[in-house]
């Protein structure tokens, strides 16, 4: 089992489980019984990838976000997906805007829509839910992002790359106050 994480503290006997071989499990009694979830994931999701990142929505126990890494077998696409009923649903959050294979995805703890998500090429973000995505080069050197937390008490976005160290993204209220017409401004 590569990724096991926990449910909302109104549910919290869901877990979610994926492994190397492309398998997705969920839990919602405590991890008495599990069903199997990945055959629902939309058509053009590879087939035995590798479930590198679940992450569990902190607003909606119904609610989670899968990452599939497939480049060890030649498949450079990002593969990430998110499911509002238990994994019975998947939707792709795949926009061309979204550059190199996807290894992590973080929902912010107090703004539901706002969304993170790092790639080989670095770190992306989204205000809306994941409709769309934007590249945030100057928050970090282009690096492959390959975890993000956000401690709940703190409100900071923490980044692990590869070959880069961490880095924190202090205070994520600026990207929580945001909107598409504070961006349009200079």
């Amino acid at each position: 089992i590569w990724a096991l994480e926990t449910g909302t503290r109104d549910e919290p006997g869901v877990l979610w489980a994926g492994s190397d071989d492309g398998l997705i499990h969920v839990t919602r009694d405590g991890g008495t019984t599990w069903v199997s979830v990945e055959k629902a994931l939309p058509p053009g999701a590879p087939k035995n990838a590798h479930v590198i990142a679940i992450e569990p929505s902190r607003h909606d126990a119904a609610n989670a976000f899968a990452v599939l890494d497939n480049h060890r077998w030649g498949d450079f696409a990002p593969y990430v997906y998110r499911t509002d009923d238990f994994g019975k649903t998947w939707k792709s959050l795949v926009t061309p805007a979204v550059k190199g294979y996807a290894l992590a995805v973080a929902q912010d703890p107090v703004k539901k829509e706002l969304l993170f998500l790092g790639t080989e090429t670095g770190l992306f973000a989204s205000l809306d839910g994941g409709k769309a995505w934007m590249h945030l080069k100057k928050a970090i050197p282009t690096a492959s992002v390959m975890d993000l937390v956000i401690p709940p008490t703190e409100g900071d976005l923490v980044i692990a790359t590869h070959g880069r160290a961490i880095w924190i993204l202090d205070d994520l209220t600026p990207f929580r106050e945001m909107t598409e017409e504070t961006l349009g401004k200079p």
